[in-house]
């Protein structure tokens, strides 16, 4: 290599460090597109790729709206010294253009405007935006100028060479790679085509276009400006203008720092890089107008400083998070607190230090941390060699750093610089997700200083974000002052409320509300389901530390159980506890849609509940959703449950079913097996236990300022609602306070008793009163069967409602028993015989059968045909007949046969033990009669004057 030729590589070398340099201190938030594009340039100029294409260098840079694309073209083109041309090739707004680029490369007229501009300056640059918007002409006649690298104008026959040329184009295709902060600039072109193919399928675009020009390293992805980089840019804007103010006007000016945050939250829903400056200038002119609006010129000319301060909301105001933490931000260091001790020397920040990878997964996983800082040189080990980069030594800090980035990719995590760190490999450390650097070497006040403009940026970022989700800007008022000389005036920025952007959001009109907020603590019962649901809290509330500890996040949730179990009110308090938005939706709400209709519901519900995250999607029901939308069609949506997880914010979907089963599986379920895979949680939601229903039913009679029903009436009424749920105990409750005010007295226990069974089984009846002696004789007779086989009555009534006279109802042993033997089903018979058998011995066989037997009947026969068919428990063992076909079958003759022997002989078994226990019913059937209702204990302490009568075996 000559001097000559080491000179021009020397120079090369200078131009490309001060392109990078300056388009890092210019473009935020760019760093790893700023690299592979400078990078990109030096390759081009330095020895040109030999390939199919003529022209050195070209690029791709994909992003969105307002990243730094055009500017990064333009601080090129002014640190190279090369001119530039900008052309839209979007079909509409360059149609002029794009015909003179299609006619000159078509050789029928003479060069157009571009052309003509690569001619004067053959070293210039052409950024051509919105490529992906391009007519196919235009893509046509741009594919032969890359793969001539020239052009021929017709009327001189002069070849004009694009080869020298740097050539950048910028679109917004991609959007999937380049919003994904977890994705790097540099990927697989598989990759990068196969999202480009999904975004332009419905378009004429060829895809070839990217296939055949462009590899990975020219194609270079831009991402949205995090908050710290507008902030940057914003301040920047801030003190140019107050350096033009003053050059100008001759006014110093002093600007709060508040005024970033305040100028950011009022312009979040059009401000990005392009706009960040000329909106933060607009910002203070506003402010002079307004000065000057209410000054009079005199006082104008004697003004020397201007004060711009931002008056802060009282700590309790739901506006005091727009400007402060309410909670002092919790930051994991990992490094040697005795090097660092000056930064606990703070109010603001609670510093957590740890120097070992146990320690740093602990804390990782339980607290909630604001971001991690990271020294990377901690705990290194010395393996007796030395290596050139970074990333291939062994330390802690590395083994956090790999942790956190593997399981908690939208932690922010900042590095400590060390002079012994190179910049080649801070920048390796930014390609895998830090967020940048922190100079802790410095001062005491000047670590803290850093320390607390990371944690502000974060604060802000989150607020923004918040804003951003629910179309929200924060307006405000200005007040201006001038000081008693006249020499100061102050503009004080205060008033601050919100004002919403958006219009009513066509998926709410389908949503369920619920205003008023529901706790745990407020629910009775569904005790195992709270704790499931507590553990999914976790994800909501702090997402990053619930994948820390359990190494993934929750699939959806598939609540399920008896009707009114308490399914939808577990899952609003969830969503209140995790502070999360409930969207919830019932499948009555889908009724009017067609099966498309409603699936393009519900896709938009998922996109609504990642815009608003943390969120609970509900849809109760889940199986009847399949009805409406089809099973193929819930499917795909339930499978976005996995596109929402990679987001980086914590959604969960649940789905509520009525279902009697303590399980649901494949076997037993209709569901779709793959449906009931991706509802990995499945939640059983009990109907409450006795202990649940007497907290149940002292809630709502405290609720209705009910305090005087004994404790011994409560445990009674708990018996009586086995099987009911809170809900059903609440409506009773109700119902009892209406009856008790249409009576204009209290609510006793007559009352409740009333309340409840009418809402079983219906208002009362009045019958004759010879029917109420022959009722109690019935009753009693269950009663007694019940006491002598060892089991309670825990109420019994001859109040008569619809079509029953009365009725005995069991305590229920809520214990799970095995001791279900051929005498336990007998004595299931006798006491359902009882009734009619009581009435035989009291009035004899002509007056003492009447149709009030029925259902005693049909207990008695599904007992006996039990015995027989499914127990073997009759006097031989036979074949199992299934029931429901049972009625068809030619074996069930025999069974019935067996059946009614065992009824018949049971029946007479019963007779003798009435006759036995004569006095006892009786002494009971005198006091229903006397009373009409009397509950266990009082049934308990009429029997307990009588022996038992012997059982017949």
């Amino acid at each position: 290599m000559t001097g000559k030729e080491k000179k021009k590589l020397a120079e090369l070398s200078k131009n490309t460090k001060l392109l990078y340099q300056t388009l890092s201190a210019n473009i935020k938030g760019q760093d790893e597109a700023i690299h592979y594009f400078v990078q990109g340039v030096f390759k081009g100029e330095f020895i040109p790729e030999t390939s199919s294409q003529a022209l050195n260098n070209i690029f791709l840079l994909s992003g969105p709206p307002g990243s730094g694309k055009s500017r990064l073209a333009y601080i090129t083109a002014d640190v190279l010294k090369r001119e530039i041309l900008e052309v839209n090739l979007d079909v509409n707004a360059a149609e002029t253009f794009a015909e003179d680029l299609v006619n000159t490369v078509s050789g029928n007229k003479e060069a157009g405007r571009i052309s003509r501009f690569v001619e004067e300056n053959p070293r210039g640059i052409l950024l051509l935006k919105n490529i992906e918007k391009a007519s196919p002409k235009v893509v046509s006649a741009i594919s032969q100028i890359i793969e001539t690298g020239r052009v021929v104008d017709k009327t001189r026959n002069k070849e004009i060479s694009y080869g020298d040329n740097l050539i950048i184009f910028t679109t917004h295709v991609g959007a999937e790679l380049y919003l994904n902060d977890a994705l790097g600039s540099m990927l697989p072109k598989s990759v990068i085509l196969g999202s480009f193919a999904k975004e332009l399928e419905e378009s004429d675009f060829p895809l070839l276009f990217f296939y055949e020009y462009f590899n990975n390293e020219s194609i270079i992805f831009f991402k949205d400006l995090a908050v710290n980089h507008l902030l940057e840019l914003m301040e920047q804007g801030f003190w140019d203008f107050a350096g033009e103010v003053k050059k100008e006007y001759g006014y110093d000016m002093d600007l709060d720092p508040d005024m970033l945050n305040l100028c950011l939250f009022n312009q979040c829903d059009m401000i990005d890089a392009n706009s960040v400056l000329p909106l933060s200038r607009a910002f203070l002119k506003n402010e002079f107008y307004e000065l000057s609006r209410h000054l009079d010129p005199k006082a104008l000319t004697k003004i020397q400083k201007i004060n711009f301060s931002v008056e802060r909301p009282e700590p309790d105001s739901p506006m005091a998070t727009l400007f402060s933490y309410k909670e002092k931000p919790q930051v994991l260091l990992v490094a040697d607190q005795k090097k660092y001790q000056c930064l606990t020397e703070n109010d603001y920040i609670d510093y957590i230090f740890v120097q070992n990878l146990d320690e740093a997964v602990k804390v990782l996983s339980e607290a909630y941390l604001s971001f991690v800082v990271v020294d990377l040189m901690e705990g290194v080990e010395d393996r007796g060699f030395n290596v050139l980069s970074l990333d291939d030594e062994v330390s802690v800090g590395l083994g956090v750093f790999e942790i956190i980035r593997e399981n908690l990719p939208t932690l922010p995590v900042y590095l400590i610089k060390h002079d012994n760190i190179t910049l080649a490999d801070y920048f390796t450390f930014r390609q895998k997700g830090a967020r940048g650097t922190v100079d802790l070497s410095i001062d005491s006040e000047g670590a803290q200083a850093e320390m607390l403009l990371i944690a502000r940026d974060i604060l802000i970022q989150k607020t923004y974000d918040a804003l951003q989700k629910e179309d929200l800007i924060v307006k405000y008022n200005t007040a201006q002052r001038l000081s008693e000389d006249g020499k100061t005036a102050e503009v004080i920025f205060y008033d601050f409320e919100f004002e919403n952007l958006k219009g009513p959001d066509p998926v709410d009109e389908y949503l369920e509300e619920y205003k008023e907020p529901r706790y745990f603590d407020d629910i009775v019962g569904g005790t195992s389901a709270k704790e499931d649901l507590k553990y999914l809290k976790e994800y909501l509330v702090n997402p990053e530390a619930f994948v820390m500890k359990y190494h993934s996040v929750p699939g959806g949730v598939l609540l399920f159980g008896s009707a009114d179990a308490g399914k939808v009110s577990l899952t609003r308090a969830l969503a209140t506890e995790s502070e999360a938005n409930l969207l919830m939706i019932t499948p009555s709400r889908l009724a009017d849609l067609t099966p498309e209709g409603a699936c393009e519901l519900i896709k938009d519900l998922f996109e609504k509940a990642v815009r608003e995250a943390p969120s609970i999607i509900l849809i109760e029901k889940f199986d009847l959703l399949i009805k409406a939308c089809g099973l193929g069609a819930v499917r795909t949506i339930i499978n976005g449950i996995k596109d929402i997880k990679s987001c980086g914010s914590p959604v969960l979907f649940v789905g509520t079913m009525n279902w009697t089963h303590s399980t649901v599986s494949d076997e037993n379920s209709d569901l779709d097996p793959e449906l009931l895979h991706l509802l990995e949680h499945k939640i059983y939601v009990k109907l409450p236990d006795r202990d649940e229903r007497i907290a149940g039913i002292k809630k709502a009679l405290e609720n209705k300022g009910i305090t005087t029903i004994p404790d011994s009436i409560i445990n009674n009424i708990a018996d009586r609602v086995f099987g009911h749920s809170i809900a059903d105990i609440n409506d009773f409750i109700a119902l009892a306070t209406r009856m008790a005010l249409k009576q204009q007295k209290e609510v006793d226990s007559d009352i409740l008793s009333d309340a409840l069974d009418e809402l079983t089984f219906g208002q009362k009846h009045e019958w004759e009163e010879i029917n109420y002696f022959a009722t109690a004789v019935h009753e009693a007779g269950h009663a007694y069967l019940l006491w002598l086989t060892g089991e309670q009555s825990s109420f019994v009534t001859i109040v008569g409602r619809e079509e029953y006279g009365g009725y005995t109802k069991p305590k229920v042993n809520e214990k799970i028993s095995k001791n279900y033997n051929r005498q336990w089903y007998i004595d299931k018979i006798r006491v359902s015989l009882a009734g009619r058998a009581a009435e035989v011995v009291f009035f004899g066989e002509k007056e003492g059968i009447n149709a009030g037997i029925s259902g005693d009947l049909e207990n008695a026969t599904v007992h006996a045909v039990l015995m027989v068919n499914n127990l073997g428990m009759g006097r031989k063992l036979r074949a199992y007949i299934p029931l429901e076909t049972l009625s068809v079958s030619p074996a069930a003759v025999a069974v019935y046969e067996e059946a009614n022997e065992i009824i018949q002989q049971e029946y007479e078994n019963t007779l003798k033990i009435i006759k036995g226990g004569k006095k006892a019913i009786k002494a009971l059937a005198d006091k229903l009669v006397e009373k009409y209702q009397l509950t266990g204990p009082e049934i308990d302490e009429i029997f307990a004057r009588f022996k038992k009568s012997k059982i017949a075996e």
